[in-house]
């Protein structure tokens, strides 16, 4: 009796230190672009340029330091750029929908939603033209590139026989696209 009433005893002073030793849980914080873009110079929120083509993009600055968010940066907004300038978009989207049962019928739901987004252009001469780091440490970036020199790209792609290829893959894979949407509906 003793051994019983001495386990129980363990038993209860085992729960009460695990539940008072446990950390609270906390809500997950959402992502408030308010603050995150407090102070921040009118070029991030409204990147446009009078020289050409440009383009804002951020990363977060982590442990890999300051260096790699201005690459990452950098990066991304000169993705932007070139998708400004042509985008080629393949989309599938399916939709299926099941019931099973009879009296307490089970509905199941299933929506699938692909899309790939292609952009292969020659940008010359872009630049980092500023620089801004925000409250949260993530660092923004506008870059441009000069618009006659753009212009100048784009003209001379149109009769390059690579060019020319990259449109007979993007005809194809539509292709291919169209061929999966009516096997699967």
């Amino acid at each position: 009796m003793r051994t019983r009433t001495f386990g129980l005893a363990l038993i209860t002073a085992t729960l009460l230190y695990t539940g008072c030793a446990s950390k609270q849980e906390q809500a997950p914080q959402t992502y408030n672009w308010q603050q995150e873009l407090e102070g921040a110079p009118s070029w991030v929120t409204d990147p446009e340029s009078s020289n050409g083509l440009s383009a804002v993009a951020s990363a977060k600055i982590t442990g890999a330091g300051i260096h790699f968010a201005e690459v990452e940066s950098t990066s991304l907004a000169k993705d932007k750029m070139a998708r400004q300038i042509e985008t080629k978009i393949s989309n599938m989207t399916k939709n299926f929908t099941q019931t099973t049962g009879s009296e307490q019928a089970k509905v199941d739901k299933v929506v699938t939603d692909v899309s790939r987004q292609l952009s292969k252009q020659v940008l010359y001469n872009t630049k980092v033209q500023k620089r801004w780091i925000s409250k949260s440490g993530t660092m923004w970036v506008l870059v441009s590139a000069d618009a006659e020199q753009v212009k100048g790209s784009i003209k001379s792609s149109f009769n390059d026989a690579n060019a020319k290829h990259q449109q007979t893959l993007a005809k194809e894979t539509l292709v291919e696209l169209e061929d999966q949407i009516t096997k699967n509906f």
